[in-house]
């Protein structure tokens, strides 16, 4: 559907917990939530690798678009390869057609475009 733009975040209690993050080459130190030298999480649940992040579980890349002022998840400024992953919608072929499943592809879609900027870049 589009990019999905994103950074590495952590809790603030995981943070204050661990050694700090100043090179990429840190990371090696740290618990990572989906890949990594020490992996805490390995989930393709977005929802789930986000859950893990706020429970201070260890760094994980989160999308901009799901995070909230106020929910306690820190920004980890690194310099890092840009970090952009496709967010797809899959339907099944027999669905696809159906005007329920028609009516919540468009909704997303007119949904997505219109926080085009949360998908993009920090908010």
């Amino acid at each position: 559907m589009r990019p999905n733009a994103g950074a590495l975040y952590a809790s603030e209690e995981y943070l204050r917990e661990h050694p700090p993050l100043r090179r990429l080459d840190d990371l090696r130190q740290h618990e990572i939530v989906r890949g990594g030298d020490r992996l805490a999480l390995r989930s393709d649940s977005m929802l789930a690798q986000i859950a893990a992040v706020r429970a201070g579980v260890g760094i994980g890349w989160v999308s901009y678009f799901m995070v909230e002022a106020g929910d306690g998840l820190r920004n980890i400024p690194l310099e890092i390869p840009d970090m952009r992953v496709g967010l797809w919608m899959v339907v099944h072929a027999d669905l696809r057609a159906t005007a329920r499943v028609r009516a919540f592809a468009d909704f997303a879609r007119d949904h997505l475009a219109a926080g085009r900027e949360r998908f993009e870049q920090a908010s």
